[in-house]
């Protein structure tokens, strides 16, 4: 037994004489008017009353542990306004537990004689109010945060499998790696973003007669870019420690980092409907809705939206909007310490994000398969129709199956489909939710790094369109601009690159749009051109012969496809 009068805080700290246990109480506002007030604290070691509180299926499995609070010689037991008086903190001690549900329960009061009567075997015992404190607890110390005083216990379900303990420990081994590889991945990333932007912003992305929607889908891509280097980069101070940052500047980086990343992944659900527009609804005669959707429209649906869900989530819980842990330190003030800026478990705010993220993934994924296939099915329509030998059929299949691989790394990047990982956080545990958290950082963290690769990188024209710009330039170095220069004048005029005036109309002719003749009706069927670009091409005109002849194959089996 135990007996301390509380600090001027509020808080006590009481551990036992063998320190096997500790009691750490909060005195809530208003509890005791100002008077003094004590804790008694009592651990009972009465393994009779132990297994006579618990079960078979719900065994106690250590000491009971009371805490009561008196202020004036009564009683503490609730604030005047009927809520609990304090919030208590408490380390109990058991035997070791490995692999089972533990739960953090309390004594419940005796039941009148009427409802002993009319009940079936009283119950003794309640997790109500309590929960257990992964953070702090051990495989023989169980750490219970409870919103009540009252005799206090830990129970274990057998049969049950709960590796909470272990996985917690686990990650607090790999913590520090894991931050350093999300700083390193995350800062790439941003770097990538930022290119990728000024690539969007400086390089002319379609000529003259390519589609409006193009320029639309480009303008898509930027804003994507945008809103990711936004959100990575709140993300980034967002976790990092909280020592000397205001709780009112934690909770608005939760804020902002919410919103920021909801507006990425709208723009990602506008990458998804971008692209089932241009390479799966072709309508011909047919004014499509899409048709009608501007580039503002996005931008206002991507902006909006998110304020539906973070609006209502910072009103009606404020305190959720940062994560905490349990705090058994004397030093500090209360029971919980801030861990980071972003949302917390408690009550299902973090479902804010997950949900939403979850949700849009989902739909890409079902926009990605439907895609694919679309584009599956007309190339291989593509590669019948061209026929030749068997050599120029396998060298058709190998340049279908690497353009197949590219088109696909392109669309899983741009539709955001590595965030379905987060979905093993549901059910991983130890080795697997370490794993788990290196694939995701690395994924999700290399987004910017994966959307610069696909769309600059491995983009044969962008390359060009800089290599373009960095010769017209007046600002580049001499020597850039020579090297750059030798390295098109040496792919010109390689074999086969379309040097010669034959070639070079050739290529013309496969790189332009064809227009129909004056006065002739035009209808029109739009080809998909290296990746995402589309052009118009006129199925009007009967005869083909100004075309190569494997577009002439490739125009008949889209004509097909159509009727």
């Amino acid at each position: 037994v135990s007996v301390q009068r509380l600090r001027p805080d509020g808080t006590q700290l009481v551990q036992s004489a063998d320190r096997s246990s500790t009691v750490k109480l909060r005195l809530l506002p208003d509890s005791a008017q100002g008077t003094a007030v004590s804790m008694v604290t009592t651990v009972l070691n009465l393994p009779h009353l132990t297994r006579r509180l618990g079960t078979a299926k719900q065994p106690v499995v250590s000491n009971v542990i009371q805490a009561t609070l008196y202020s004036g010689g009564e009683r503490l037991d609730a604030a005047s306004s009927g809520q609990p008086a304090a919030e208590v903190l408490l380390l109990i001690p058991h035997s070791r537990i490995s692999g089972q549900l533990r739960q953090c329960v309390h004594l419940l009061p005796p039941p009148s004689q009427a409802a002993a009567a009319a009940s079936s075997p009283p119950e003794f015992l309640s997790p109500s109010g309590c929960r257990v404190a992964v953070e702090l607890s051990s495989p023989t110390v169980t750490a219970c945060l409870c919103r009540h005083l009252s005799s206090f216990a830990v129970t274990v379900l057998p049969g049950t499998a709960w590796l909470g303990v272990e996985t917690h420990r686990l990650w607090r081994l790999h913590s520090e790696p894991l931050r350093i590889l999300t700083w390193i991945c995350l800062t790439v990333s941003i770097v990538c973003l930022l290119l990728t932007s000024i690539t969007y912003i400086v390089v002319r992305m379609q000529t003259p007669m390519a589609d409006k929607s193009i320029a639309t889908l480009h303008r898509v891509h930027r804003s994507l870019c945008l809103a990711l280097m936004l959100g990575q980069a709140l993300f980034l101070a967002a976790f990092q420690p909280l020592d000397a940052t205001p709780i009112a500047a934690c909770k608005l980086l939760s804020v902002l980092t919410l919103y920021a990343l909801l507006c990425a992944f709208c723009w990602l659900l506008c990458e998804g409907l971008m692209y089932t527009h241009s390479l799966v609804i072709v309508l011909p005669r047919v004014d499509s809705a899409f048709a009608k959707v501007k580039f503002w429209h996005y931008c206002l649906a991507s902006g909006v939206a998110p304020l539906l869900i973070v609006l209502p989530t910072a009103a009606l819980r404020p305190e959720q909007l940062i994560q905490t842990e349990a705090d058994a330190s004397a030093d500090s003030g209360g029971l919980l310490r801030p861990s980071v800026c972003w949302l917390s478990g408690d009550h299902g705010v973090s479902f804010a994000f997950i949900g939403p993220a979850m949700a849009v993934c989902l739909v890409n994924l079902c926009l990605f398969a439907v895609i694919m296939r679309r584009l599956a099915g007309t190339r291989s329509d593509a590669a019948d129709a061209v026929g030749g030998s068997a050599a120029t059929s396998a060298s058709l299949r190998l340049s279908y199956l690497s353009r197949q691989m590219k088109v696909t790394a392109t669309l899983a990047c741009l539709l955001g489909l590595t965030w379905l990982l987060g979905l093993m956080f549901l059910f991983a545990e130890t080795h697997l939710f370490i794993v788990a958290q290196y694939l995701f950082t690395l994924l999700n963290g290399l987004q910017g790094c994966f959307i610069f690769a696909t769309q600059v990188c491995a983009h044969k024209r962008v390359r060009e369109d800089w290599e373009k710009f960095l010769i017209d330039g007046r600002r580049t170095p001499g020597s850039l601009r020579r090297l750059l220069e030798q390295r098109r004048n040496a792919r010109l005029s390689a074999p086969g690159s379309g040097s010669t005036p034959a070639n070079k109309a050739q290529q013309g002719r496969l790189r332009q749009p064809l227009l129909p003749p004056q006065g002739q009706q035009q209808q029109q069927l739009y080809l998909p051109y290296e990746g995402d670009a589309r052009y118009l091409v006129d199925k009007s005109s009967q005869s083909d012969s100004g075309l190569p002849s494997q577009l002439s194959r490739l125009l008949s089996v889209f004509r097909r496809k159509q009727q």
